[in-house]
Order: C-alpha cells, then structure tokens, then sequence
C-alpha cells in the first residue's frame, strides 16, 4: 500500500491552502491524504498550572479544525481516501513522526493570527528540517499553487548529489503533465560550466528521469542563487530542492541561508526532499 500523503492544519487560511493542495497532490498520485493536528494546550496547561485552559473545550477546538480540513479535501476531491487525526503535542514533533510513514508532508507557510502565528510559523521550517521524508510548503499566488504555469521548477547544485530531489521533480511533473526547468546557479565570480561539471549536472537528470518522457530543459545562469530561483520561481508551479543530511550525526538536514530564504519567500510552493 502507497504511504499517504499527511498535511499538517491549524484552522488558518494558509493551512485551508495546503489542504487545497495537498488533495490535488494525491488526486494525482494516487495516495490517499491524511489530515493531522497538533494541539499544544496539554502542555501550556501543565506549565503554568495558574492559566484556565479548558482541555475539553481544547481538544474539540483540535477535533473542529481537523474536521473541518477533512470536509474541504473531500469537497474538492471525492475520489481520495482520507484519514484526520488530533495529537496533544507540538505539530513539528506531530509531523516529523508522521513524516517516516508518509510519502510527503504538507504544511502551509504561516500560523494563525499574531499569537498563533508566532507559534505556528516556524512548523514549515522545522518540519522541513527534521522530516525523513519529501516536505512541501505551500505559499505563493493562486496562479502558482494551483499549477497554471506547467512547470516544476528544480534547483541543481552542480553535483551527482541530488538524484531523490530530481526524481521528486520528475515524478510530480509526470503526475501534472508538466515540464521540468532544472536550473544551475553560477555566481558571476565563477566561469562557464566546465565539461565535468556539465557531465555531472546531465548525469543527475538522466538518472532521474529515466525512461520518462516530460519535458526538461537544464539552464545554467549566471546571478546570485536567491535571486535566480526566486525569479524562476514566480513561473513555476513548484520549486524543488534536495537538502543533505548534517555530518555531524546530529538528526535533521542542512538548510543553509538559501533554503531559509525561498521557504520564506517564494513566489510558489516549495518541497524540500532529503538526500542519501
């Protein structure tokens, strides 16, 4: 059996706009979508034993906007399978633990309101962080959330290192009927791609692409790398990054200044897919 397609919601709009997201997602591959919600109220309850907070009236709040999630993906799409469920917990623990048994995890960009917002806003970013498997965050225009443009933008670093990102890529492509857009970034300071290099960036798309016939084209540009993905971005439906793990042997990935800043950013929803 496929491993669903899990998306984290909170009650607010940007998380109604991951469900949106993620149904279509499964829709088109095939999974089934569960929706979950992490709810904190245990814990401020057992921090500061002096604030009232109804657990009841909590936990029906969590079961409400989990419901509510599961009505929506169902409006939009009757024919996939699916599944809610409430955990009294932090939602990035929630989703990292939900990520070993999903096929991707789906978050929206922000949190509800100035106080939940400063709670909840970093759930996109410490998931993407943490989770085992694919994390999408979903942000940027209607246009671009709902797939107008026809292309899944992936971002290559020069190396043979992000072959699960670009099979994510040309998987979701294949799935929309899309075109992928591998993109290159050279700083001005650097030359042309040498031929190893270029070797290396076809070897990554040949790998992954295997057999497949979507449409690619591999352009290397020469521009600081936020601002060249950014711009591509706004034309994209997705943009694609991989993520290496840390040496360290500390758990996580390594999201450097540029992951942070498109995650933050992007004119379009953004997946970051961890490497071997």
């Amino acid at each position: 059996m496929e491993h669903p397609i899990v998306v984290g919601v909170d009650g607010s709009d940007p998380s109604l706009d991951a469900v949106d997201w993620a149904v279509e997602a499964a829709a088109r591959h095939g999974h089934a979508l569960r929706t979950v919600h992490g709810s904190m109220w245990n814990r401020y309850e057992a921090a500061n034993p002096s604030v009232s907070v109804d657990r009841v009236a909590g936990d029906v709040m969590g079961h409400d906007i989990a419901s509510v999630a599961e009505s929506r993906a169902r409006a939009r799409r009757d024919d996939v399978a699916l599944s809610c469920e409430v955990f009294a917990d932090d939602p990035v623990d929630v989703l990292v633990r939900e990520s070993e048994e999903a096929s991707m995890v789906v978050v929206g960009n922000r949190g509800r309101g100035p106080v939940m917002g400063a709670l909840l806003g970093s759930t996109g970013l410490g998931v993407a962080a943490r989770a085992t498997c694919p994390v999408v965050v979903v942000r940027g225009t209607a246009a671009n959330r709902e797939g107008r443009n026809g292309t899944v933008l992936l971002a290559l670093d020069g190396t043979a290192q992000g072959l699960r990102a670009a099979q994510f890529a040309f998987d979701d492509a294949r799935a929309r009927g899309s075109d992928v857009a591998a993109v290159h970034v050279r700083t001005p300071e650097r030359a042309a791609p040498d031929g190893e290099e270029r070797d290396l960036l076809d070897e990554a798309l040949a790998g992954a692409s295997g057999t497949s016939d979507v449409p690619v084209r591999l352009d290397t540009v020469e521009d600081s790398p936020r601002h060249a993905l950014l711009s591509a971005a706004e034309e994209a439906d997705l943009l694609v990054l991989g993520a290496h793990r840390r040496r360290s042997g500390i758990p996580g990935l390594q999201l450097g200044l540029l992951s942070h800043a498109l995650l933050s950013t992007s004119p379009c929803p953004v997946a970051v897919v961890p490497e071997a």
